[in-house]
């Protein structure tokens, strides 16, 4: 899984910068969008492996993205990972009803970050199927 590309799209710089460290010592190469609207470019530009995506992003909603990527078919499988200040479970049912694989809330540890990457990145592995032929 190392090797693996990211996109992390959140506005908060510390943010991205502890997400950007912790992911790239161990391997993974990292892609940063600030903006719904560098998202989408970024997206048109290469497919990342996951997407560590904030809901409130600036002038726009991370879930927006979210829904997004799940009704593009190229993008449909990719696993989406929302960290979000917003921690209610209205907020947390309407990130998992937009399409996201796994919903955390801040603050997050170095920790938390790598599991929940690691687990979504499992998810594609062809072969990782917990069902028996």
């Amino acid at each position: 899984m190392a090797g693996s590309t990211i996109l992390i799209v959140e506005d908060e710089k510390d943010a991205v910068e502890m997400y950007r460290i912790v992911l790239e010592v161990e391997g993974y190469q990292v892609m940063v969008a600030y903006t719904l609207q560098a998202a989408i470019k970024q997206l048109e530009k290469k497919k990342p492996d996951l997407v560590l995506l904030d809901v409130v992003l600036r002038g726009s909603s991370g879930l927006d993205l979210c829904e997004k990527i799940r009704q593009d078919p190229e993008l449909a499988d990719m696993p989406i990972v929302i960290i979000s200040n917003l921690d209610s479970p209205e907020d947390i049912r309407a990130g998992l009803d937009a399409g996201a694989n796994v919903y955390l809330t801040k603050p997050i540890s170095q920790d938390e970050l790598l599991e929940a990457v690691q687990q979504n990145l499992r998810l594609q592995l062809p072969g990782t199927s917990s069902e028996s032929p």
